[in-house]
């Protein structure tokens, strides 16, 4: 495996550009990670190696960045190695900071790369030193290339030049069959029957999913050889060895190679086609799949899923895809209560503004919000002292005009008589206006209530005008629920519903409720846009129940499925966005 990997790490730094150091550290019988290739070789740097131990620790790449590195400014990327699905080690390269899309791109070809490790290190102990060599130069063919057709064909013509065939060609499965993608030697072959007849051999392998020689060895099982026939017939060659690429258990293409003699194809032959299918094969599928577009790969994993479903084996995901259809069947056809839910408040069912009488200076206040008051009970007293001194002016001038009006009643002076009457009269409606004033100085309770708003104990001294409002008042036992509804459910909603109310402050008791308006005004507030829907309580309030509570209301509607009640959302969402776009 050290040798194997030392040549792995040889041929990335070979491929790669920009790469100042490399390192791979793999797991020893004792479980500890130790380093087993560097390059250049013999250079250890402990950077490489921090990063490197904390990919494998994390199991996650890492693109990092360090000030210098032998004097270079570098980015470090490193990546976790892994064989069966168990990690293994892990890489680490270092990368010319300057340039700022080498750490990127070096991330990317260390993604696919690693796979390909992971395939080559499954198999390297069946390889002979010239084979695994071998690979890792194939490896290094197909990484070279950024689209999938260029690595594609320099990968069939290393492959024609290696294994001395007349020609190679690389095929891809699309919808319905192989299409050849690639020849070797850079042919661009416009023969559209050279072409059938290929991705026609391609298909004989990938349907029976085994490899095809033909013609066939003297041991080998018997397989349909028609199209390969056909194809040896009209290209004139000696024989003709076909593999499935695959993935997954899934095939997705398909190598096939054309030799002019038939002793070139022999077991030897046969056994490095099938090597070369399982190292390289995962590398072109990453390169192919990278390339195709959203829909094609969204039917490639829907031909997967339908294998998976459909195709032998796969208990387990069958079990699981079962159970799952049985259980959003359940939820299709099993009717559940609908609720419209929604924020609520508590209201009091009246709510009465004290506000100041007169203009003047606050000089008492007795109650806070929350405090429960009786009907006449002072709540508030302004300073009353110039209304008192009025008084005294007003009764001062109604005795000197009482006076007055007695001594022209004695000299029997009609003209005095009338004109002190007068002034009678008009200090008696002073009078009587300042009592009035003296009387409103103190606000009082109207009803028996709770005080919901206005604390004054902090205003004490400050001056207040007439209609100032002072305090809000609510009855302390009738009140009123405000469900604030969304807009996407007020259609449901409608007057006479009854439903039930879950406080904050109280959340284990329900309060039951019944609709009884549904205001044609929306509110928009914080984001939120809803409708005022009226409901009254239906039962003795709680005695725990203050206006201003807030909680949470429902409101049945009917029934429904729970599939159709737990995604009307999602439903209702494409709808209206459908609309918005096609009307």
């Amino acid at each position: 495996m050290v040798a194997v990997a030392q040549a792995w790490l040889d041929s990335q730094c070979g491929t790669l550009s920009g790469v100042a150091g490399a390192l791979i550290l793999l797991t020893g019988s004792g479980g500890s990670l130790a380093p087993v290739a560097m390059w250049p070789r013999g250079r250890n740097d402990p950077d490489l190696t921090a990063a490197a131990k904390a990919a494998f620790e994390q199991q996650r790449p890492f693109v990092s960045k360090l000030n210098s590195l032998h004097g270079d400014a570098v980015s470090i990327v490193s990546h976790p190695l892994n064989t069966k699905g168990q990690p293994v080690g892990a890489v680490a390269l270092a990368v010319k900071s300057e340039e700022a899309h080498l750490a990127r791109a070096t991330l990317e070809h260390l993604t696919q790369s690693a796979h390909a490790f992971s395939s080559f290190a499954e198999i390297e102990r069946a390889l002979d030193a010239n084979t695994a060599q071998q690979m890792l130069q194939l490896m290094a063919t197909t990484l070279a290339h950024d689209k999938f057709a260029d690595a594609a064909a320099a990968l069939a013509t290393e492959l024609a030049l290696s294994m001395r065939c007349e020609r190679v060609s690389v095929g891809v499965t699309n919808s319905r069959y192989i299409e050849v993608l690639a020849l070797s030697h850079g042919e661009a072959s416009k023969d559209e029957s050279l072409l059938r007849d290929l991705g026609a051999a391609m298909d004989e392998a990938a349907v029976q999913n085994a490899t095809i020689r033909f013609p066939k060895g003297q041991h080998e099982k018997p397989r349909i050889t028609l199209q390969h026939a056909d194809l040896a017939k009209r290209q004139q060659a000696s024989a003709i060895i076909t593999t499935p690429l695959v993935s997954e258990t899934i095939c997705f293409g398909a190598i096939c190679y054309e030799f002019a003699e038939e002793s070139l194809a022999d077991e030897r032959a046969l056994r490095l086609t099938e090597d070369i299918a399982a190292f390289v094969g995962p590398l072109l599928r990453l390169k192919h799949a990278h390339e195709r577009a959203t829909v094609d790969r969204a039917l490639s994993k829907a031909r997967r899923f339908a294998y998976k479903l459909l195709g032998e084996g796969h208990v387990g995901f069958k079990s699981v895809a079962m159970g799952t259809s049985l259980a959003v069947a359940a939820l299709a056809f099993i009717p559940a209560p609908f609720y419209v839910s929604s924020e609520a408040r508590v209201e009091g069912a009246i709510q009465r503004a004290l506000v100041s009488p007169i203009d003047g200076y606050l000089k008492e206040a007795h109650v806070r919000p929350a405090d429960v008051v009786k009907a006449g009970q002072v709540l508030a007293e302004l300073a009353d002292d110039d209304l008192k001194l009025d008084r005294r002016k007003w009764e001062s001038e109604l005795a000197q005009a009482e006076s007055a009006y007695g001594e022209a009643l004695a000299k029997q002076d009609r003209g005095q008589v009338v004109m002190q009457q007068a002034r009678i009269e008009e200090a008696n409606a002073q009078l009587q206006l300042t009592e009035q004033e003296i009387a409103r100085s103190q606000v009082v309770a109207p009803f028996d209530g709770v005080i919901i708003k206005g604390d004054l104990t902090q205003a004490l001294g400050a001056p207040v005008k007439r209609g100032d409002q002072l305090f809000t008042l609510a009855p302390g036992n009738a009140y009123r629920v405000i469900l604030e509804v969304d807009e996407r459910d007020i259609a449901l909603v409608a007057a006479g519903g009854r439903g039930a109310l879950a406080l904050s402050a109280l959340p284990g008791t329900k309060v039951d409720l019944k609709v009884v308006r549904v205001t044609p005004v929306a509110r928009n507030e914080q984001g939120r846009h809803y409708f005022e829907v009226e409901a009254a309580l239906t039962e003795t309030p709680n005695p725990l129940l203050r206006p201003g509570l807030r909680g949470v209301a429902k409101v049945p509607v009917g029934e429904r499925s729970l599939l159709s009640i737990w995604t009307r959302r999602a439903v209702d969402s494409v709808r209206l966005l459908l609309w918005s776009w096609f009307g």
